[in-house]
């Protein structure tokens, strides 16, 4: 068998990336070359690889959770604090309006306005709650730190597969150091190179929604503004619809606050560069394969360490962002705080 045959042999074994890659499960690929590689597959089940295989998923699936659990509550605290903002405004104009026409005494009137106070203390309530689970279970910091336990637990998983020897004799059609570099590329360099692709593209078209939104509420600010103080000078019919101008304004900051925490324009960037770095390994694949062939079988482990140095590197520049996450939650803090104490002056004032 001449080197082209190999490579596309050990290729086929290996297989393509599949959508399942996208989280890898390397406890169970032992099992799926038993028949087609069994010494990669003896080497799999060895003791030492089958320990971090687990460790890192236990570490991979605890930090999508906390993931999961913090992106859900600090969009529930978002969304809370934006509402809490709407109904209060609508509350002000309301009472305005309410004078305005000499509604006070209207029972539909106090009706509608308690019912739009009720609704500004519920959505205010509702995030102060979301802002205690967020804070009190710490969610953003074991997010990152599972995460990065995880990302440890993969690189030296990978690194122990080239580290790794086998007791059976190499007497086998397909060497095994060229199953490991195949196997290097659908479950490490593949599987990487494809999901900061996708999500570089995510983050990029993420970063462009909330500009144009943001945009547009800073616009509707500064339209709403002008409207009610060229139009409504004096007239207080007009002059009341100046307060909307604060639901604009809450709108642009919470769009600014899910950019600060998803840090969707730097990720779409740095993940663009770490896509170019990985696909320039990616195209010298065969070159190692004629290297180990050729005896040089060192090149397998540094080829390998150039992929983990990408990635660790990446990983090192994620985990800086901790930090900016940290002050966007801190940020959305004071303004759902902001919102409250202004309905507890206005309680005491009542």
């Amino acid at each position: 068998m001449n080197l082209n045959e190999m490579i596309e042999s050990a290729h086929q074994i290996i297989g393509e990336k599949k959508d399942t890659d996208y989280r890898i499960n390397p406890s169970t690929h032992a099992e799926l070359y038993a028949e087609t590689a069994p010494h990669l597959a003896d080497l799999l089940k060895s003791a030492g690889l089958a320990i971090t295989a687990k460790e890192y998923e236990e570490y991979d699936w605890d930090a999508t959770d906390y993931r999961d659990s913090f992106t859900l509550w600090s969009n529930r605290m978002r969304w809370s604090v934006f509402l809490t903002a709407v109904f209060s405004a609508c509350l002000a104009t309301f009472a305005s309006w309410m004078i305005i026409f000499h509604l006070q005494d209207s029972n539909l009137s106090k009706t509608v306005f308690s019912i739009i106070g009720i609704l500004s203390v519920v959505f205010g309530a509702s995030g102060m709650f979301c802002q205690q689970i967020v804070s009190k279970k710490n969610l953003l910091k074991n997010w990152m730190e599972k995460r990065s336990m995880a990302e440890s637990m993969r690189l030296k998983y990978f690194d122990s597969v080239i580290l790794e020897k086998t007791d059976q004799a190499e007497a086998q059609a397909i060497p095994l150091d060229h199953l490991k570099l195949e196997y290097i590329r659908r479950y490490l360099l593949e599987e990487q190179h494809n999901y900061y692709k996708n999500r570089g593209r995510e983050h990029e078209k993420s970063a462009g929604n909330l500009l144009f939104l943001s945009a547009g509420a800073l616009t509707a600010v500064v339209i709403i503004n002008g409207i009610s103080s060229y139009l409504g000078f004096g007239d207080n019919y007009l002059s009341a619809i100046s307060v909307f101008a604060l639901i604009a304004a809450a709108l642009s900051s919470m769009t600014s606050n899910i950019e600060e925490t998803n840090q969707d324009k730097r990720n779409a960037e740095r993940y663009g560069r770490t896509v170019s770095a990985l696909s320039n390994l990616w195209k010298r694949i065969n070159e190692i394969h004629k290297a180990i062939f050729n005896g040089q079988v060192d090149l397998l482990y540094n080829y390998v360490q150039a992929i983990t140095e990408v990635l660790s590197t990446e990983h090192r520049q994620w985990s800086k962002e901790f930090d900016l996450r940290l002050s966007a939650i801190g940020k959305l803090e004071a303004e759902l705080d902001k919102f409250n104490q202004k309905m507890v002056n206005s309680s005491k004032s009542h």
